[in-house]
């Protein structure tokens, strides 16, 4: 599979599971936080990388900022996937099209859907940090009010 494929193929799917295509990244928002998933290509190979920024946002508050933030590796909360994923996410891997397209569906089937259905929301945060799922900074604890 080239990249090209491979990346309208992976987004197609997060479009299926709700996820917005602006400025290279999947995009998905809640009153709670912004969330954006995104592919980043290795400097030495074909292997890809799955990015998931979270930002969270104050009661209220309008994000304008998504191009901008979309280019730096900045977040309240920046996550990636198990390793046993990276098989279909290597592109120099002899599988087929089929089956990478497969595995990206199971993917987000097995564990994509559920964890940013949590992540959208402050108490889903919450509780994706008391299981040891996710691992919050003390500035996110802050914006989170938990200590």
């Amino acid at each position: 599979m080239e990249t090209k494929e491979f990346k309208r193929s992976f987004s197609e799917i997060a479009i299926r599971n709700g996820f917005t295509n602006e400025f290279n990244a999947l995009f998905k928002e809640s009153d709670d936080c912004l969330i954006a998933l995104m592919l980043r290509r290795s400097n030495f190979s074909k292997l890809f990388y799955l990015r998931i920024k979270i930002k969270l946002k104050s009661p209220g508050q309008i994000l304008q900022e998504k191009k901008d933030w979309v280019k730096h590796d900045v977040a309240d909360i920046l996550l990636g996937v198990d390793e046993k994923y990276s098989r279909f996410f290597d592109l120099e891997n002899q599988i087929s099209d089929t089956e990478r397209i497969n595995e990206i569906h199971k993917l987000f089937d097995t564990h994509l859907t559920e964890l940013i259905k949590k992540a959208l929301t402050r108490e889903g945060l919450l509780e994706l940090n008391n299981t040891g799922k996710i691992f919050l900074l003390p500035a996110a604890k802050s914006k989170l009010g938990i200590n």
